[in-house]
């Protein structure tokens, strides 16, 4: 390969502490590296970190971290040992020796640093960057070149604010309504979809950044969230090979820089209940490495979820994902996952349980991928005069030059905001019932749900407007303060917000005289709550007292896994009055509404972000025809 003759020589100057530690990615509290990252970095030679939203406020202060965080690894590593030094010639050969990689004036080897960016109900960086839909919305619009310019301007913004490794796609092939962890996440159940829009998007991030195929070998059609316990995917070895092997075949061929293992058992492929696949040996050497020929970067999912961690202990997973085959073993904070792992592992490997070959086995794939996305020439081992000069290769990797043009200013870009809008546009999906409120519609009650993780990779925070629904009139003090009084115009829900803003209330309007009140409830309202809104409303005025002129539109978060949400639903179209639901996650919730499901319109959103909510506004008042068509196969 183009590097290979860099990589060779940064190896061999290399120590065993050295090459550990560029098997290794770990998390931190805070918006500043703290002590413990910092001594991952100075004292075990960390070479990767990740990223989640409590360390990331603005564009400005994530470029600011990243770059401290560099600034410490070059530090580090200049304050080691001197190591020996040399050219290489065009043979490959080293010829001399020379400065030392890590002293004054020489260069370093870049941390990666990464981030889960999926877009959708999966997103770190918010404020200020360009956050998408997420990919069930891709599936939506089945348009290949969407997504991959979707990808690309993630990948961009992500380059942009120093982040070379994107924690997405996700490849699962969800075929289980019950999926309480992917769902949205997949782009379909159709596994040629699902591995037409990955490649596609794959495409996209690598232009910028490295883009990581999850989770091997499919969490699609499960019932258990891996952050919890372990699931087991049951299906046979034919199954498997024809639903959720596909997408990453499919990836591998398109050249995916890494893929990220799953923490559940198949006992098609693995017969021993105690070795989930991130710590099998048959699924990620046998399988991906061997039958599938995959030989870019293994990377665990969290060592801390539980579908490890009830099990093993920090340091026995980590070996033994070692020994299965993983290239990065990633933590999310190092908290739990402290440098007693990494000292053990390297007492592990001097005693001889894990090979020094093997350990270089896996740095050199890591030092492959920084080389190929530029890290190695951002750190200055890829130019320079002499010696270093040597090591530069035309075309290397063709998105070099692209990745160090981008700059901050381009970050939520009215350009990319556009974008991110029109993949929310092109995703809706009208299921059934009319799309658009009847235009004799006076008063619009938009009952939404306070946003919050509600998965164990969800960020605890999802910004998607005020926390607390206020709600017009003869509401103040009633549903236990869930309802407040609200002066026209006054904050509200973000749905309700941007009906107000295409009704009438706050711009020239399209429908005069309509009123939106809005009230936003806890995730899964209990019976008291719901009967107090239901009194409130009837209070107020229901549709049998104008009929024609009220009517509710509830913004469901998931209502399968929160029932209050559906029962809801059903108290509303019991009391006559005409309802619009619009999921803003899982479209298989329409099942759950049981007798309700037939007398409500039900649109789909895919996503609970801004740009989800503005396009689902625009088709509940008429100004956007929905195109969209389900991924997924409604039960």
């Amino acid at each position: 390969m183009e590097w290979d003759s860099l990589v060779d020589w940064l190896l061999s100057r290399m120590t065993l502490e050295e090459k550990l530690g560029q098997l290794f990615m770990l998390g931190f509290s805070g918006t500043e590296p703290d002590a413990g990252i910092r001594e991952w970095i100075e004292r075990c030679h960390l070479g990767n970190v990740v990223l989640f939203a409590g360390n990331l406020v603005d564009p400005p202060q994530v470029r600011r971290l990243t770059d401290e965080l560099q600034a410490l690894a070059r530090k580090a590593q200049q304050a080691g040992k001197a190591q020996a030094s040399g050219t290489v010639e065009e043979g490959g050969k080293v010829a001399e020796v020379g400065a030392p990689v890590a002293g004054p004036g020489a260069g370093f080897i870049p941390l990666f640093i990464a981030a889960d960016q999926e877009g959708g109900i999966v997103v770190r960086l918010t404020r200020g960057a360009t956050v998408f839909p997420g990919n069930m919305a891709l599936g939506a619009t089945r348009d290949p070149e969407l997504a991959r310019r979707a990808a690309a301007v993630m990948g961009r913004e992500m380059r942009a604010m120093g982040i070379q490794f994107n924690l997405a796609p996700v490849l699962d092939v969800n075929c289980n309504p019950r999926n309480p962890v992917i769902g949205v996440r997949s782009y379909g159940e159709d596994p040629m979809l699902v591995a037409e829009l990955g490649v596609a998007q794959i495409e996209g991030y690598q232009k910028f950044v490295v883009a990581t195929a999850k989770h091997f070998p499919g969490h699609g059609d499960t019932a258990v969230d891996s952050h919890v316990a372990r699931p087991v995917v049951g299906h046979g070895r034919e199954r498997l090979a024809a639903v959720e092997l596909v997408p990453f075949r499919r990836a591998i061929a398109a050249g995916v820089g890494a893929i990220m293992t799953a923490h559940l058992s198949v006992p098609a492929i693995e017969p021993d209940p105690r070795l989930p696949a991130t710590l099998s040996r048959r699924i990620v050497t046998g399988l991906l490495r061997e039958e599938l020929g995959y030989d870019g970067i293994i990377i665990t999912d969290s060592l801390g979820m539980r579908g490890v961690s009830a099990e093993y202990d920090m340091v026995e997973a980590s070996l033994l994902a070692l020994e299965a085959g993983c290239d990065i073993l990633c933590a999310s904070s190092h908290t739990y996952y402290g440098t007693f792992v990494y000292d053990a592992v390297l007492a592990a490997v001097r005693a001889g349980r894990i090979s020094e070959e093997r350990i270089e086995e896996s740095a050199r794939r890591v030092l492959r991928a920084k080389a190929r996305f530029g890290l190695l020439e951002e750190g200055g081992l890829a130019r320079g005069d002499g010696r270093a000069g040597a090591w530069t290769r035309a075309g290397a990797w063709s998105g070099t030059s692209a990745a160090a043009a981008v700059t901050l200013a381009e970050v939520g870009s009215p350009e990319h905001q556009a974008l991110a809008q029109e993949v929310a546009r092109r995703a809706m999906t009208q299921v059934k019932g009319p799309a658009a409120l009847p235009a004799e519609t006076k008063t619009v009650i938009v009952i939404e749900f306070s946003a919050q993780a509600q998965t164990g990779v969800e960020d605890l925070r999802l910004e998607r407007g005020t926390a607390q629904g206020q709600m017009q009139g003869q509401a103040r003090g009633q549903a236990e303060g869930a309802a407040q009084s609200q002066a026209q115009g006054a904050a509200c829900g973000p749905l309700a917000a941007a009906l107000q803003e295409l009704l009438g209330q706050r711009k020239s309007p399209p429908r005069p005289g309509t009123q939106v009140l809005s009230l936003v409830l806890p995730l899964n309202p209990d019976p008291n709550l719901r009967q107090r809104i239901l009194s409130t409303l009837e209070g107020f005025g229901g549709a049998t007292l104008v009929p024609g002129g009220v009517a509710a539109v509830v913004a469901t978060l998931d209502a399968v896994r929160n029932a209050g949400q559906a029962d809801l639903i059903g108290e509303l179209t019991a009391s006559g009055i005409p309802v619009w639901v619009v999921s803003l996650r899982n479209p298989y919730e329409l099942s759950s509404l049981g007798e309700a499901a037939e007398r409500v319109s039900f649109l789909v959103a895919y996503s609970p972000q801004p740009v989800s909510l503005a396009a689902a506004a625009e088709v509940l008042t008429g100004v956007l025809i929905p195109t969209g068509r389900l991924p997924i196969t409604l039960p």
